[in-house]
């Protein structure tokens, strides 16, 4: 027969709490609501261990000037799984997770914090924390997530970090760790997401042991140094985002092979060289960006690879060396395509009008005429710096927003057509050479750029209504005359 030790037995007229020892049973009801409230924790030896391993951390970070602080730790009698932040496991009152993300910590992440043998998350994100990680943590074997991403951390991550064999989740990035990656961070059985990105990290990217990580998820490492030829990331079937975008990565880019869960690729902004990858071995991404290397291809080639995938999705190959007459184009499935680099030539062949952003910026070899006709899909398009010399509509036309046409060779525009625009740059065109700003923009009210600079203009501002959302206007290198009047808005930032 189970007895419970009364601690206490209050009656306040229909309020009655009760606190029961033996089974852990501390409830308060008031009339039919019946609230579980955190029963006392003995204070064993591993309990005051935590408690100590906390009031360090609390000291040490500047705790009085948390955002929320814990009650007066030095003297304060409550348990510590009550404090803000942190999570127990009952009965043992053990401290199982600890959450002070975006809590104004100010100081160094102390060693102690290993006491919290228990501990399976730790999330001391955003935050004003300094100085290195301790490798202490490395003894935290029950540890599942670690994030401290969005502090100035400095030194290296200590690879003792990787024995955690429980890891799923380790986030450092936006921080200034440096150094070398250890290659016992690509060899962690348990871990699902490792993000780096953001840091001071050098040298050559370790092999990713293959068969120790089937279970990784995500893999971010922009905004480094990292050198040499890019992860090889085939044949991890489980991954889903792989990001190295801004590092040094001078390698070919790998046809990719059994990425059967790949939504997310972007390789951006290195000096990779070579041919573009074939891309049949991902059939379920979404985004793949190798913008602002060195690579090349025809576009024929590269048609041909993108149409390898049979769904949907974003490529930007901008920047790159891809030559060729855009009527060697496929008609893909691709949601858009931003084409910006040198070499392309031709006329753009009317599937492009159906994708969602088309970029053909700065391609002096495409010529021709653009025409909207009531099948396009176009939301953005950006022909600045090619050779078009006009743009048709059959009727207005109101899926377009944006609309570049930066020192293109356009000499007429039915701007009118388009009332849904809300950027428009025409900067450096001569339709409008020696005449006053185009009465047509008037009913573009929801227009909130307008970049008019360098095209011939004369005459008075005043023709012009007010355009009530209005953030953009730049008028400078015409012959303009009068008040600015006629342009004020509320939400006007740049004039």
């Amino acid at each position: 027969m189970l007895r419970c030790r009364v601690w206490a037995l209050h009656v306040v007229m229909d309020v009655v709490i009760l606190v029961a020892s033996c089974c852990y049973v501390v409830a308060v009801v008031t009339g039919h609501t019946l609230t579980p409230t955190l029963p006392p924790c003995e204070h064993t030896a591993s309990y005051l261990g935590e408690r100590r391993a906390l009031r360090t951390l609390h000291d040490d970070t500047r705790g009085l000037y948390w955002t929320k602080g814990w009650p007066n730790v030095n003297v304060d009698a409550s348990d510590h799984c009550q404090w803000y932040g942190v999570v127990c496991d009952l009965p043992s009152c053990s401290v199982t997770a600890l959450n002070l993300r975006g809590n104004a910590l100010h100081g160094v992440i102390p060693a102690e914090l290993s006491k919290l043998v228990n501990l399976q998350v730790l999330d001391l994100s955003k935050n004003k924390l300094k100085g290195s990680l301790p490798v202490e943590l490395s003894q935290l074997h029950a540890l599942r997530a670690l994030s401290v991403e969005r502090n100035t951390i400095e030194g290296r991550l200590p690879p003792e970090l990787a024995q955690l064999e429980n890891l799923e989740t380790l986030n450092v990035n936006n921080n200034r760790i440096e150094g070398p990656l250890a290659s016992a961070f690509v060899q962690m059985r348990s871990l699902k997401s490792l993000r780096v990105y953001s840091n001071n990290l050098s040298g050559v990217f370790p092999p990713i042991d293959k068969a120790l990580m089937k279970n990784l998820t995500e893999l971010q490492l922009s905004d480094n140094g990292f050198w040499g030829p890019v992860p090889d990331i085939n044949g991890l079937t489980s991954l889903q985002i792989f990001d190295c975008r801004r590092n040094n990565f001078t390698s070919l880019l790998p046809d990719f092979e059994r990425l059967p869960k790949l939504i997310r690729f972007d390789a951006s902004y290195n000096r990779l060289s070579g041919p573009l990858p074939h891309l049949a071995g991902a059939p379920v991404i979404s985004f793949f960006g190798v913008h602002d290397n060195a690579l090349e291809d025809t576009i024929s080639s590269l048609s041909s690879k993108l149409c390898e995938v049979k769904q949907g999705f974003i490529a930007n190959v901008s920047n790159n060396r891809i030559t060729g007459n855009l009527s060697g184009a496929s008609k893909c499935v691709l949601l858009a395509l931003f084409a910006k680099n040198t070499g392309r030539s031709g006329e753009i062949p009317s599937f492009l009008m159906n994708y969602n952003v088309l970029n053909l910026n700065d391609n002096i070899g495409i010529v021709g005429s653009v025409h909207f006709a009531n099948t396009t899909r176009l939301v953005t398009m950006a022909l600045s710096g090619t050779g078009i010399t006009s743009i048709t509509i059959d009727s207005p036309y109101r899926n377009l927003k944006h609309l570049m046409i930066r020192s293109t060779r356009i000499l007429t525009l039915d701007i009118a057509k388009f009332p849904s625009l809300m950027y428009f740059d025409a900067g450096g065109i001569s339709a409008w050479q020696g005449k006053s700003i185009p009465a047509d923009l008037r009913t573009l009210r929801k227009l909130q750029t307008i970049i008019l600079d360098d095209c011939g203009l004369v005459g008075l501002l005043s023709p012009v209504n007010v355009f009530p959302n209005l953030v953009m206007l730049d008028l400078s290198v015409n012959t303009l005359t009068g008040p600015l009047l006629p342009f004020q808005s509320p939400l006007l930032q740049y004039l």
